[in-house]
């Protein structure tokens, strides 16, 4: 299991961080992971992929990553080793757990989010405190 927070310092980098967001959540979900994230002045998000490692999630979620680099923005990315305890402790307690099974596919095809990621996030900018499920 693994987390990405994205804080921004404007609207201009937070349109930033969530069009690139946007754009890479097909690979993620591609890859086999699943989750849920929130927006408000930020992106924030939990993903889980049954079996998966450290290493499996820092390959798929460099580009995360990378977002943490740039001017304007702050954040982190990292994983956990799952394990059952961990589990419990860091997602079981978690209110919205079960809900990312009411989406189960990706509701924009993978053109209208490379193309269209820009208005998208626009929208929610605009639009704060959405929240959002993502699986393939």
């Amino acid at each position: 299991m693994g987390f990405v927070q994205l804080n921004a310092s404007d609207d201009a980098s937070l349109t930033h961080i969530l069009e690139e967001s946007i754009k890479l959540l097909p690979e993620v979900t591609d890859a086999g992971y699943t989750g849920y994230a929130t927006i408000d002045q930020e992106f924030g998000a939990i993903f889980i992929k049954p079996n998966s490692t450290v290493e499996d999630f820092n390959k798929n979620f460099a580009g995360f990553f990378n977002l943490t680099q740039l001017p304007g923005i702050q954040g982190a990315v990292g994983a956990q080793a799952s394990t059952w305890d961990g589990y419990v402790a860091n997602i079981l307690q978690d209110p919205n757990i079960g809900t990312n099974i009411q989406d189960p596919s990706r509701l924009l095809t993978r053109d209208v989010i490379n193309k269209k990621a820009d208005e998208l996030a626009r929208f929610l900018v605009k639009n704060p405190g959405g929240g959002f499920n993502f699986s393939k």
